[in-house]
């Protein structure tokens, strides 16, 4: 490869051009043109006879795209949004998908959530799951539950 490397450089120092063309490198560190190519084109693919063309239909692609759950992007764009969370903790949340439902429940019983607040003060209670090494899932408290502290 360094010989190659070297080749090529030489030949940009002299302004010769660099051809598109495979080159073999042999265990003497020389390399030689196997064959020439014309054009990049040369190295197209051929479609292979033996398969049929795949044929996709809108509408199959569209029930796929609504049965994904959302996106990472997306549900921080909306948490950022709807509830005026700070970015740190936006991407805390959608870290997880469990986490960011977990979470979605607790906002979700706090009827009147401060949209200017853009904090979920969340800090304590990651910090006692990570020393119990518990899972969002294994939290005893639901979210309303947890949702009712905020209120």
């Amino acid at each position: 490869m360094a010989y190659e490397i070297q080749r090529q450089t030489d030949l940009v120092r002299k302004g010769r051009p660099v051809r598109q063309e495979p080159w073999l490198d042999e265990a003497n560190e020389v390399t030689f043109s196997q064959r020439g190519k014309e054009e990049a084109h040369d190295y197209r693919y051929f479609p292979e006879p033996d398969l049929p063309p795949l044929v996709v239909e809108k509408e199959w692609i569209e029930r796929i795209r609504a049965s994904l759950p959302e996106l990472p992007q997306a549900r921080a764009q909306r948490f950022r949004s709807q509830y005026s969370l700070s970015i740190y903790d936006t991407h805390l949340l959608i870290e997880d998908q469990a986490v960011a439902a977990y979470f979605e429940g607790v906002l979700a019983a706090v009827p009147a959530w401060p949209q200017s607040r853009g904090e979920l003060d969340s800090g304590d209670l990651f910090s006692l799951m990570n020393q119990n090494g518990i899972r969002i899932g294994e939290l005893r408290i639901s979210p309303p539950g947890l949702g009712s502290c905020w209120k």
